[in-house]
């Protein structure tokens, strides 16, 4: 059901059915208490570059921009991209990425892109009551939502033989939650901190062989052990910040980039777990009680996605030229600031006024719905096809799949063809007799329906 609730609010906002009929956005429900919560800004830049001789055209960035939060610890509030994205996507973990195109970049012309991510965070504490949670453990089954979450992915080789071989070392009857803990035992005495290149960023796999890496190690090592246990768990990327956040007073993380995991129990919601603390009791290496299903007030995680990928990735481009140049993407400031309060404004200039608003605001936060030109959202106009099949994607966070030559009318640098080629590819769309899916044309109520 949580899956569908975005589609079905999707749906309800092309259809323009009155707002008492927009059903809640449900969350998972979890026994953890917050503490603490304070409302944060954070600011990044990239700068795009042509540092080559000549002209490159269609110069395309993929660039996150936030993340439709389900951790117990976070809510998303906003985002702001400057300059204004052509489309927004969302992928099935829920980060939110914005494209933009510049048409051309000259020889030695650069772009800036800033990113502002607005959003409610807390330490949170699940307290010892969560260990007399049996949980289902395999609570994926029943919930497609979860199944990724349960697969072997980039750096979390949960398939591999020596993962399943060092898992049959622990007792697997135990509950979720206690598994999980031991699980957290062993990453954290197993694996010594080393930033070499040799071992950081490498995975979950290189982790357990050599026992050594970075924060990516330990979060990948964690989760890909439950995995392998049938526990839905997952890598968070973002900032660990245990200093102070002045109001209204701006602070560099730019080195504050860090990994950490979650893991799921059915009736519970998502857990957090900081496996990388070193933790020291009368000379003893020993694992911390305070760093397993419990986040600090003064040890603030801020997610900016949910990725075993290295943060760099969150950025992408790519573009042509006439004769070979050289653009190249880096990345500039990140400052976070804590606020006093957050004012919601409208995300798009022409919405205030719309019944519709505070839908369309919230369609907007979770990546689902993107302006149609520069921060016009057009409420009362009408939604193409093309437009109806990304809303349709990002509602259902399916990863782009798509490939071109299935419709005749759709051309590869149509503003939406991934979106279109995905949508097409699970099924969810088709074109008529003829294989054209007419893309810019209105799409008609029953054909939404």
């Amino acid at each position: 059901m949580r899956r569908l609730i975005p589609v079905l609010m999707a749906l309800m906002l092309v259809l323009a059915l009155p707002l008492a009929m927009l059903s809640p956005v449900i969350g998972d429900s979890n026994s953890g208490a917050r503490v603490d919560e304070s409302i944060y800004r954070i600011r990044t830049t990239y700068t795009i570059s042509n540092t080559g001789a000549y002209s490159a055209y269609n110069v395309k960035v993929s660039v996150r921009v936030g993340v439709d939060s389900s951790s117990p610890y976070q809510d998303n509030l906003n985002y702001l991209i400057e300059p204004a994205a052509s489309t927004v996507r969302r992928d099935s973990a829920g980060n939110i990425y914005a494209e933009l195109c510049f048409e051309e970049l000259r020889s030695g012309e650069k772009r800036t892109i800033a990113v502002d991510r607005y959003f409610a965070n807390s330490g949170i504490d699940f307290q010892d009551n969560i260990y007399n949670v049996k949980g289902n453990s395999l609570a994926y089954e029943s919930d497609p939502a979860l199944q990724q979450f349960v697969q072997p992915s980039d750096k979390i080789e949960s398939n591999s033989s020596e993962i399943k071989k060092k898992l049959r070392g622990f007792d697997l009857k135990k509950s979720p939650v206690a598994l999980a803990k031991d699980i957290y035992d062993f990453v954290n005495l197993h694996i010594d901190y080393d930033s070499s290149p040799k071992y950081a960023n490498k995975g979950a796999l290189s982790g357990l062989l050599t026992g050594k890496g970075v924060c990516d190690e330990y979060a990948s090592l964690f989760t890909a052990l439950c995995r392998a246990a049938g526990i839905p768990s997952r890598v968070v990327s973002g900032y660990w910040i245990d200093d102070t956040v002045k109001a209204n007073e701006w602070k560099d993380v730019s080195g504050k980039r860090h990994a950490w995991s979650e893991f799921y129990v059915d009736g519970v919601g998502w857990i957090p777990v900081e496996p990388t603390l070193m933790y020291t009791l009368n000379g003893v290496r020993t694992p911390s009680k305070d760093y397993f299903a419990r986040i600090k007030a003064d040890d603030k995680h801020i997610i900016t996605g949910y990725s075993s990928k290295n943060s760099k990735s969150e950025l992408n481009m790519q573009y042509s030229c006439i004769k070979d140049t050289t653009v190249t993407a880096k990345f500039g400031e990140e400052k976070l600031i804590r606020v006093d309060r957050y004012y919601s404004k409208a995300f798009f200039s022409d919405i205030s006024s719309s019944w519709a608003r505070e839908c369309i605001q919230r369609l907007y936060t979770r990546g689902i719905l993107f302006a149609r030109k520069n921060d016009m959202f057009e409420p009362t106009g009408s939604i193409t096809r093309a437009e109806f099949a990304a809303y349709l994607v990002n509602s259902l966070g399916l990863d782009s799949e798509g490939t071109s030559g299935r419709f005749k009318d759709v051309a590869s640098n149509h503003s939406l063809h991934d979106f279109i080629y995905t949508a097409a590819a699970k099924g969810l769309i088709k074109g008529d007799d003829q294989g054209n899916f007419r893309p810019d044309e209105s799409i008609s109520r029953q054909d939404a329906a």
